[in-house]
């Protein structure tokens, strides 16, 4: 009997992972063309160029704890993507730095002070600025940067790049998004 309990109380976990995911429309398709800037190699890229992939998007700042909390996430969900190869082909993570007071040299000294993924990871992870804001306006429009940054949603966009993101809200510090509902997110979307 509690076998059975234990089962079911595991099923019932894994078809709620990544539940909390849900459809966000973004009104066009400029975000694909946005400037990014790669923090480690100092390139320049845009999230159209990951055509065929999914793309886990993250919006963040250096000194922000609740994104921090949630980048300690994403490392549980690297290594999960990283066991699973076929996931780990299909997968791209992007945390973008938007706060417009910090600067690349700022964001790539915390990638190494916090030993995060990096583009030769698997599955890659790209940290990147958003210089001119491009992105973050295309994607979500005007905000309050100081309370969307403590509120900030996580997005996925499909592998076809379509304007139908999904996204998860970040509720408070000790509620990142855990790693499971972040990687059932993304395994939707394959």
């Amino acid at each position: 009997m509690l076998l059975i309990i234990i089962v079911g109380a595991f099923s019932l976990s894994q078809s709620q992972a990544g539940a909390a995911a849900r459809p966000y429309l973004v009104p066009n398709s400029a975000w694909k063309a946005a400037p990014l800037t790669d923090a480690n190699s100092g390139k320049n890229f845009t999230l159209g160029d990951f055509g065929g992939k999914v793309v886990v998007l993250q919006f963040m700042a250096v000194y922000c704890q609740y994104c921090l909390a949630e980048a300690r996430q994403l490392v549980t969900v690297q290594q999960n993507f990283a066991g699973n190869g076929q996931a780990s082909g299909q997968v791209i993570v992007v945390s973008v730095d938007v706060d417009p007071n910090e600067n690349l040299g700022q964001l790539k000294g915390y990638v190494s002070q916090y030993h995060f993924g990096a583009p030769s990871s698997s599955p890659p992870w790209f940290f990147a600025k958003d210089n001119t804001g491009q992105l973050l306006q295309s994607v979500v429009g005007n905000v309050d940067f100081s309370s969307f940054i403590s509120q900030t949603n996580m997005y996925f966009i499909d592998r076809n790049q379509s304007n139908s993101f999904h996204t998860m809200q970040r509720a408070s510090f000790q509620d990142a998004n855990p790693a499971s509902d972040i990687v059932a997110a993304a395994q939707k979307l394959f």
